[in-house]
């Protein structure tokens, strides 16, 4: 069943794949190839703007059927129904009343926590990094229906850690 609701003037459906990334115009051959798979993808370039998001399909929706937000998040949490995609690291805005940007060298893990303790989900979360990143990403060996993908082909990644981007697409 393909169950929609509309959020901020946007719609959503199942299948569907939250994409966090400050340089998300980088993967546009990924999400076109999600697209023609006919899966549905919201792109967000940083942290704080895909967690308002969800904070807001969790708040504020009343879906189709009479369900709520939480529901539907709930109902569809599952790989066959929604995935997030995420890099490590990425550049995001300063807090309220600051001006610029800092590198969060977290954005992934804070991402995952949100996820799995703050929203209590269980879907797949794909964490991009670069080969120096991999120390930091250890973390996500803690998470059931993780994975980790470095960037850089050379770097040995232990089997449990593997995945291959159009599988997790």
């Amino acid at each position: 069943m393909r169950v929609e609701f509309e959020m901020a003037s946007q719609e959503a459906y199942t299948p569907l794949i939250i994409w966090v990334d400050d340089n998300i115009s980088h993967k546009v051959n990924l999400t076109d190839y999600a697209k023609g798979l006919g899966i549905d993808i919201h792109t967000f370039t940083s942290t704080v703007d895909s967690k308002a998001w969800m904070d807001q399909i969790l708040g504020k929706l009343t879906l189709n059927y009479g369900l709520t937000s939480v529901d539907f998040l709930k109902a569809n949490d599952s790989g066959d129904k929604i995935r997030v995609i995420t890099d490590q690291a990425r550049v995001e805005p300063r807090p309220k009343g600051e001006k610029g940007t800092w590198v969060n060298t977290h954005a992934g893990k804070e991402l995952a926590l949100y996820i799995r303790y703050d929203l209590g989900l269980k879907l797949p979360i794909l964490i991009y990094t670069g080969e120096v990143g991999i120390i930091i990403t250890r973390y996500i060996k803690n998470f059931d229906n993780a994975v980790l993908k470095c960037l850089e082909d050379s770097t040995p990644l232990e089997d449990s850690m593997e995945c291959r981007t159009r599988q997790m697409i």
